[in-house]
């Protein structure tokens, strides 16, 4: 049984570690040598998540999965490629985010900006994904799933945003949102971040676990976390953000689940 997590290097490998593709291929070739072996999640399904492009597309898949009651509606987008592309995104509505299409493993993979007029566009330069963005009181639930196994974490997040608003605000997405966001945004009645996460309401979990069961089909993916907001002004909820293998330390008996996954695949 083999348990690798390459889709971090292969996204160095994309942007200028060449000599990392051999690695790579080697492996693949091991494992077309060796077709007992048991893959935990193969390499291709795992680099699904790392190109923003693929993945969003896969999550209009999960969308389409879900029965309507779940209140499942992913943000609208578009793969801007060059400036051409910029020219028509009427069928999103501000403010959008911006990001990379590369989701991990370059140093611009976690930068993003939220844009509230067409003209900020030209703040970025191609390829880009440019995403809807919605208000969603300051709160991300980060959903862990191991298998069949599903737990939510609350996690603070982007505070609202004044719609008025017309200066793109930059952030990285690895730093806390707060200080950031301040700096460019007058925000005004806010409450504190500490309040958010203790008066926001998790999704149902019939919900989280049917969105996890579709993400683990659509991927073919066992071991993933992803990002849940629910909007502010319609309660429907989105997926944001998709992670390949995370640290399960924060599940309730995570090393013990693992072990235990591990196990039933080698039987």
């Amino acid at each position: 049984m083999i348990i690798k997590q390459v889709a971090v290097k292969e996204s160095q490998i994309q942007s200028e570690r060449e000599q990392n593709q051999q690695k790579i291929t080697n492996l693949e070739k091991y494992f077309a040598k060796h077709p007992k072996l048991v893959q935990i999640d193969p390499i291709e399904n795992q680099k699904k998540v790392l190109d923003r492009g693929v993945f969003t597309e896969i999550l209009k898949e999960v969308e389409n999965r879900l029965p309507k009651e779940t209140k499942v509606r992913m943000p609208r987008h578009i793969i801007i490629q060059n400036e051409e592309d910029m020219k028509d995104i009427s069928h999103l509505h501000f403010p959008l985010i911006c990001k990379t299409v590369l989701a991990a493993g370059t140093e611009n993979s976690h930068q993003m900006g939220i844009i509230f007029n067409k003209e900020s566009l030209k703040e970025f330069k191609p390829p880009i994904l440019v995403q809807e963005f919605y208000n969603h009181n300051a709160v991300c639930f980060k959903v862990y799933v191991l298998g069949e196994n599903v737990q939510i974490e609350k996690r603070k997040s982007v505070p609202n945003l004044p719609l008025n608003h017309s200066h793109t605000v930059f952030f990285d997405s690895q730093k806390p949102f707060l200080p950031q966001i301040e700096k460019a945004v007058k925000l005004t009645n806010q409450k504190s971040e500490e309040q958010n996460l203790k008066e926001s309401i998790e999704p149902p979990m019939e919900t989280v676990e049917q969105i996890s069961k579709a993400l683990r089909e659509c991927f073919g993916l066992s071991l993933l976390s992803y990002d849940l907001i629910t909007q502010e002004k319609t309660g429907f909820h989105a997926v944001i953000d998709v992670n390949y293998f995370p640290n399960f330390i924060s599940m309730k008996d995570g090393h013990k689940k693992l072990f235990d996954f591990l196990i039933s695949k080698a039987k």
